[in-house]
């Protein structure tokens, strides 16, 4: 595949798609190495990505560079590389969530509601093209500190970013054992939506779509971007059936109507 240059407007850039098959064994290997990620408990977690922020400090001047070539923005692209505020802001809300005892009356004395948490085995994100960097760990991040294991793909548009980001996960091995960045157009993320089957929800709102698909092995895929976009409507399309939930009320614009009818009638 072949991206364009923003600055010029020519095609300088090119990159192998990840095909079906690789992302199925991605998502396979993911899969397997999320128990172990769990049992590090959210301290040995929190170190680990804490030794991914000092790898992104290390690499920043490389990974600033990329994103650069990607948006054709300098400002915004050397605040979408500054990954360390936001690793440590997920962090201490972590924490204090997990600090947090919810517990709750029933109609019996001697019973109470207590919450048991209980991570995904798998997150998928899909991402735009806006703030490629930013967008990809928006909802990677605090994934990976509740314990899931995270594939990501972001948009074709900008991929420059992802080589960089690997050259980071290879400093971390610890991490680069759940979580993947994949390559590729809407194609293979309507690949990625299929490899859970059994939808739990859609939740989309008027900014964009998020897609939350909890199948029978317990992954979540998590699509965000814009709603009026192929990503979106295939998502929609694929999984959206009578389970999808409107959190902000109304209809995206984005969605055809018929499908507006059918899908967006729970709450």
């Amino acid at each position: 595949m072949k991206a364009r240059n923003p600055y010029t407007g020519q095609i300088d850039y090119e990159f192998p798609p990840t095909s079906p098959g690789e992302l199925g064994t991605t998502c396979t290997r993911l899969r397997e190495a999320q128990p172990g990620w769990q049992r590090r408990g959210l301290e040995g977690r929190a170190k680990v990505l804490r030794k991914f922020a000092a790898a992104v400090a290390r690499h920043r001047d490389t990974l600033i560079e990329a994103i650069v070539g990607d948006t054709g923005r300098h400002g915004i692209s050397v605040r979408e590389a500054a990954l360390e505020p936001v690793i440590e802001r997920e962090i201490a809300a972590a924490f204090k969530f997990a600090r947090e005892e919810m517990l709750g009356d029933t109609e019996l004395p001697d019973v109470v509601n207590r919450r048991q948490l209980a991570s995904y085995a798998l997150v998928g994100n899909i991402t735009p093209w806006n703030f490629p960097c930013s967008m990809a760990f928006l909802d990677t991040i605090p994934a990976l500190v509740a314990g899931c294991a995270v594939v990501v793909k972001p948009s074709e548009v900008t991929p420059r970013f992802i080589d960089v980001v690997e050259r980071i996960l290879a400093d971390v091995p610890e991490l680069a054992a759940v979580l993947s960045f994949v390559r590729g157009d809407g194609s293979l993320g309507a690949e990625l939506i299929s490899q859970a089957l059994n939808a739990g929800g859609v939740s989309v709102n008027r900014a964009g779509i998020t897609l939350m698909v909890r199948g029978i092995e317990q992954d979540a895929w998590n699509a965000s971007g814009l709603g009026k976009n192929r990503m979106g409507r295939e998502g929609i399309r694929r999984f959206a059936r009578s389970k999808a939930i409107m959190p902000y009320g109304g209809s995206e614009e984005g969605v055809a109507p018929d499908m507006a009818r059918q899908v967006f009638t729970r709450r």
